[in-house]
C-alpha cells in the first residue's frame, strides 16, 4: 500500500478521471454508485488520494442465433487467436460476470490490468472526489524539508565523528614536558621530542610544538615538541676571584651562568672571618678557574667563623679506670682527647693515672681534654760497660745488637758506645733493641803474599772498612815465574797498623825468570 501511494501523484490522478469521463462519454463504463472504501490509518484526512474508481466490464449481448458453421466443442479446435469485442473495453475486472446462457465462450482478452489497493479503513460513502490544488507544493515542501532535515543529520554525524576522533591541542610552550606526556596520554597523542641547550629555557621545558597550539588534532597522531636541554654544559665560564665575593654574591653567580655544578658551601672556621671565602675546590685537577666549563664540579667554601657549643657536659671521674671508658665517653661527647702514656710501678698498664679536667666540671663539644694512662712497670736500660763483646748478649729485659770496631783510643774489648742511655726507660710499647759497640784496638795486617789478587777487595772490606778502618792498598804488577795474579810482594806485614794505613802489593804478570823475591823488583806503574 505505501509502494502505491508513494508512486501516486496529483497527475495521475487527474489522468484517471479524465479517462473515466471519456469512457463514460462513450458508453463504455456504466454508472454504479460507488462502494464504500476505507482509508489507511497512516493517511491524513487532508492528503489523502483517492483510489481509482472501479471499472465493470459491461454485460455480454445475447448470443446471436446459431448459423450453419460448425460448432467447435473441443478447445483443442479453437484458433489460436482469441474472440476479439471491439464494442468491449475493460481496464480492469472487479467481479467475473455471470456465465452465459449456452454453450461457453472464452472470456474477452482485458487490454490493460490495473492493480486495485485494498478498501481503506474509513468509509466515506455517497462523497464526491474533491481535487486538492495545493497538493503538489505540500509535496514538494515535505520533500524539501526531508532534505534539510537529512542533510543537518548527516552534517551533525559528521561533526559528531570529528569531534570523536580529534582533540583540541593545548598551548605547551613554557611549561615542563612532563605535563605534555600526562595529557598525550590521556586524549592518545604521541610526542615527539627534539631537544637543544638553551640558557633562556630551564631543563625539560617546552620550547616550540610546530604550530599545533590551540588547534585539533587528529587522535592518534605524532606531534613534535622542541625541549630544552638547559644551558651548554661545555661552554667555558671563568670563575671569578671569590675572595672579594660574599656568599650571597657568590650564589647569585652561579644562579645567572646556570653553573648547576657550583657549589657554596658554609663551614665553621677559627680563623677566617664569617661570610667570608676559605677555599676553592674543583674535582678535576687538570681544570684552572681560567677553563672551567659549565659541566666541571667545583666548590667554593665560605666561613660560618668559629662553632661556638656550650658547656654542657659534665666530667666524670676517670682516675685508676680504664682507658676504654674514656674513648667512649668521649666518642659520644665529640671531645678532643689527647692522650699522654708513661710507664708506671704502681698503676697498672691501660688505666688512667691522671685527667687535665676535674671531675664535675663541665665541657663543651670539641674541648679539647687530656689524659694520662699508665704503660706498667718499666724496663731499665742496664750499663752495658759492665758487660763485654762475649757476654753482652745475656742481659735480660732488652734486645742488646753487639757490633765491634777498631778504635786507637779505647782497648780491646772495652764498650765504646750503646744506642741508648743506661736507665732509660721502656714499656712494652717501645722498642727494646739496643745497640752496643765494642772496641776492637788496633787493626793488625797479616801476610797476604801467595795470596790471589781476588780475594784482596774482601779481605779489606770485611777485615779493616767495615770494622771502622781505613786501611788500602795500592798494586803493581811485573813478570814472574809465579802463576799470573799470585802476590809476590807486600810492603808491610804481620804488623799492627794504625786506623788509616795504605800498604804495597806487587802481583805477578807470569812468563818471568826472576825467582829470587828478595831482588829488587823492576819500577812499575801501580794500580790501586
Amino acid at each position: 500500500m505505501s509502494d502505491f501511494l508513494s508512486k501516486f501523484t496529483l497527475d495521475q490522478y487527474a489522468d484517471m478521471v479524465k479517462k473515466e469521463e471519456k469512457e463514460k462519454a462513450e458508453g463504455l463504463v456504466s454508472e454504479e454508485t460507488p462502494k464504500a472504501q476505507r482509508l489507511p490509518d497512516n493517511i491524513e484526512d487532508e492528503d489523502f488520494v483517492p483510489p481509482e474508481p472501479e471499472v465493470t466490464a459491461p454485460k455480454p449481448e445475447p448470443e446471436a442465433e446459431p448459423s450453419a458453421e460448425p460448432v467447435i466443442s473441443s478447445t483443442e479446435d479453437v484458433p489460436d487467436e482469441p474472440v476479439r469485442t471491439e464494442a468491449l473495453r475493460v481496464e480492469e475486472v472487479d467481479a467475473p460476470a455471470p456465465p452465459p446462457a449456452g454453450p461457453p465462450t472464452p472470456p474477452p482478452e482485458p487490454e490493460k490490468t490495473r492493480r486495485t489497493p485494498p478498501p481503506a479503513r474509513h468509509t466515506y460513502a455517497d462523497e464526491e472526489t474533491v481535487i486538492d490544488p495545493s497538493y503538489k507544493g505540500k509535496q514538494r515542501r515535505k520533500y524539501i524539508i526531508l532534505s534539510v532535515v537529512g542533510v543537518l543529520l548527516l552534517l551533525l554525524l559528521a561533526f559528531g565523528i570529528y569531534r570523536f576522533t580529534h582533540v583540541r591541542m593545548p598551548d605547551f610552550t613554557g611549561k615542563n614536558v612532563s605535563e605534555a606526556r600526562v595529557w598525550g596520554a590521556q586524549n592518545r597523542v604521541e610526542f615527539l621530542l627534539n631537544q637543544e641547550h638553551s640558557k633562556e629555557n630551564a631543563v625539560n621545558t617546552v620550547i616550540s610544538q610546530s604550530g599545533t597550539e590551540n588547534k585539533m588534532v587528529r587522535k592518534g597522531s605524532t606531534v613534535t615538541l622542541v625541549t630544552s636541554l638547559g644551558a651548554d654544559p661545555d661552554e667555558h665560564i671563568p670563575l671569578p676571584a671569590f675572595d672579594t665575593f660574599s656568599v650571597e654574591q657568590a650564589r647569585q653567580w652561579a644562579e645567572e651562568n646556570q653553573a648547576n655544578n657550583f657549589s657554596v658551601v658554609n663551614q665553621y672556621s677559627d680563623t677566617v672571618e664569617a661570610g667570608r671565602f676559605v677555599s676553592l675546590n674543583i674535582t678535576d685537577k687538570s681544570v684552572t678557574p681560567e677553563t672551567y666549563k659549565r659541566k666541571d664540579t667545583a666548590i667554593a667554601y665560605f666561613s660560618r667563623g668559629p662553632e661556638v657549643f656550650e658547656k654542657n657536659i659534665a666530667v666524670p671521674e676517670f682516675v685508676g679506670r680504664a682507658r676504654a671508658e674514656v674513648d667512649n665517653w668521649v666518642n659520644s661527647n665529640s671531645i678532643q682527647l689527647t692522650v699522654k702514656e708513661v710507664t708506671s710501678n704502681s698503676v697498672e698498664a691501660g688505666q688512667v693515672i691522671s685527667q687535665s679536667v676535674p671531675k664535675g666540671e663541665k665541657v663543651a663539644k670539641n674541648d679539647p681534654f687530656e689524659i694520662t694512662v699508665s704503660l706498667g712497670q718499666p724496663i731499665i736500660v742496664p750499663d752495658f760497660h759492665d758487660y763485654n763483646m762475649t757476654n753482652a748478649g745475656e742481659v735480660t729485659g732488652v734486645t742488646p745488637v753487639v757490633h765491634t770496631r777498631y778504635n786507637d783510643l779505647i782497648p780491646y774489648g772495652k764498650l765504646i758506645s750503646q744506642s741508648l742511655l743506661p736507665g732509660t726507660k721502656l714499656s712494652d710499647k717501645d722498642n727494646k733493641s739496643v745497640v752496643v759497640v765494642y772496641s776492637l784496638g788496633l787493626p793488625y795486617l797479616k801476610d797476604l803474599r801467595d795470596t790471589n789478587e781476588g780475594e784482596l777487595q774482601k779481605f779489606f772490606f770485611e777485615e779493616f772498612q767495615s770494622k771502622g778502618a781505613n786501611v788500602t792498598y795500592t798494586v803493581r804488577y811485573i813478570k814472574s815465574h809465579q802463576p799470573k795474579g799470585t802476590v809476590i810482594y807486600q810492603s808491610t806485614y804481620e804488623s799492627l797498623i794504625p786506623l788509616t794505613f795504605n800498604v804495597r802489593l806487587t802481583v805477578s804478570l807470569g812468563d818471568g825468570t826472576s825467582d829470587d823475591p828478595t831482588v829488587d823488583l823492576p819500577e812499575g806503574k801501580p794500580k790501586d
